[in-house]
């Protein structure tokens, strides 16, 4: 995980090079901001990494597009 004086880009990078398995107790909120969506849904990021296997990195379960914009 990402040292706590790292800047906030450094941060990022960090999390986005961490295994999506070792994030445990957090949670993603996807809104697509669609009437039609049902408004925002939360996920265990636990629940992802038994999707995707453990072995994957944050940045690679998230689309690249997304991570471009983020970082």
């Amino acid at each position: 995980m990402a040292a706590a004086n790292a800047s906030a880009r450094g941060q990022r990078r960090a999390i986005l090079a961490s295994p999506v398995a070792e994030l445990t107790g957090f949670a993603l909120a996807v809104d697509c901001l669609s009437p039609r969506c049902g408004g925002e849904r939360s996920y265990a990021v636990t629940a992802l990494a038994a999707c995707y296997g453990t072995g994957m990195t944050v940045g690679e379960v998230f689309a690249p597009d997304a991570v471009r914009a983020w970082l």
